[in-house]
């Protein structure tokens, strides 16, 4: 019975990168999709020069961009368009490969956050390296959300369940909800370093 759920297990997590992969290929970088809207936005008034793309699929985000020092995607699945502009690393969200004392002005979660195991140990991590975080996902009732919640075997959780889970050390600065929702938090560790 064991072999038959591990086995089950990784028919689904392979199916979901199937999945996650084709959504990523289709789902063009453009600042039409109210997510890439807020995010380049909050870039911008946050004046957010080094990036952290965290679940950055194809690193559309990046694409988007026009002002920026740094811009680092991280995602589990190596689906990167890469250029010279951009660094792209394969990674898990919850240990990020980066050394300490380098931190980025901010981290950004784009329709990402709810493919962590952990909220909380992701958001940890986005924390040692990131001045900001900014969390920005659609609405759970997107078809494609309710196949992957099936393809998971998990119903994603809303926006305010995020917030009960933040680690300490932070605080909210500004939460949108709607189709879209937005959380800026903001590390109140003010010990950055130049990096």
């Amino acid at each position: 019975m064991k072999r038959v759920r591990l086995f089950l297990s990784d028919v689904r997590r392979k199916l979901l990168y199937i999945y996650l992969s084709l959504i990523y290929r289709i789902y063009p970088a453009s600042p039409k999709f109210e997510e890439y809207r807020i995010a380049k936005n909050e870039a911008e008034l946050n004046n957010c020069r080094k990036i952290l793309d965290i679940g950055c699929g194809k690193g559309n985000f990046g694409k988007i961009l026009d002002n920026f020092e740094i811009y680092i995607g991280v995602d589990v699945l190596n689906i990167f368009d890469k250029d010279d502009k951009r660094e792209y690393i394969r990674s898990s969200m919850d240990s990020l490969p980066f050394r300490e004392g380098f931190f980025f002005d901010c981290s950004f979660f784009i329709n990402s956050i709810f493919y962590s195991n952990s909220w909380k140990n992701s958001l940890t991590e986005a924390k040692k390296y990131s001045k900001k975080i900014v969390l920005i996902d659609i609405d759970k009732t997107y078809p494609h959300i309710f196949f992957l919640d099936l393809l998971e075997g998990r119903i994603r959780k809303r926006p305010s369940d995020i917030v009960k889970e933040l680690p300490q050390g932070v605080k909210v600065v500004m939460q949108k909800s709607g189709e879209t929702f937005m959380i800026l938090i903001e590390n109140l560790n003010t010990d950055y370093r130049d990096n």
